[in-house]
């Protein structure tokens, strides 16, 4: 299971105040014990609202409007994607945030990803399937001693691909 593990913005992330070599040294420590458990999937930060924007939609039309936005609290700051097996193993790793950040008072929000198996089958559901296996752009070049054609299409066929030519 995925969860996106939420840090909240405050006024410190929201006036760009960088973190300190400490709490640097103490986010990396924490990723790293992450990352050695296999369960850290991705993390960033975030700049704060004033140099970002949303983008609202009424009757389909959309409208920009530029941050800062407020209440700082209700913000995010940034984010860790965690691979766990439960709830209950997300909060252990949540709960285990660097003291070090904002001196020990934090606001972190934790939930879980939706997947294509919480989904009822459709057409749909196929089509965000087959996004996650194709590459965005690639080419390949394979080159055999003797006939290959058959090669090639079991290669076309497993990999998605387009085979867009054969030259023997």
């Amino acid at each position: 299971m995925k969860y996106m593990l939420m840090r909240k913005a405050d006024a410190d992330t929201e006036n760009g105040v960088m973190p300190s070599e400490d709490i640097l040294q103490a986010m990396a420590s924490y990723n790293e014990r992450m990352t050695q458990a296999g369960v850290f999937a991705d993390g960033q930060g975030l700049r704060p609202t004033s140099e970002g924007c949303r983008i609202q939609f009424r009757a389909g039309e959309p409208n920009v409007i530029s941050g800062p936005f407020e209440p700082a609290g209700e913000l995010l700051a940034g984010f860790s994607v965690l691979e766990v097996d439960s709830l209950e193993d997300a909060i252990a790793w949540a709960k285990q945030w660097p003291r070090e950040d904002a001196g020990g008072n934090v606001t972190l929000e934790l939930r879980r990803f939706f997947e294509l198996e919480d989904f009822e089958p459709s057409q749909a559901l196929e089509q965000h399937r087959s996004l996650g296996r194709l590459p965005r752009e690639m080419n390949v070049h394979v080159a055999f001693a003797g006939t290959c054609r058959e090669a090639m299409e079991f290669y076309s066929k497993v990999t998605g691909g387009k085979l867009e030519g054969v030259i023997t």
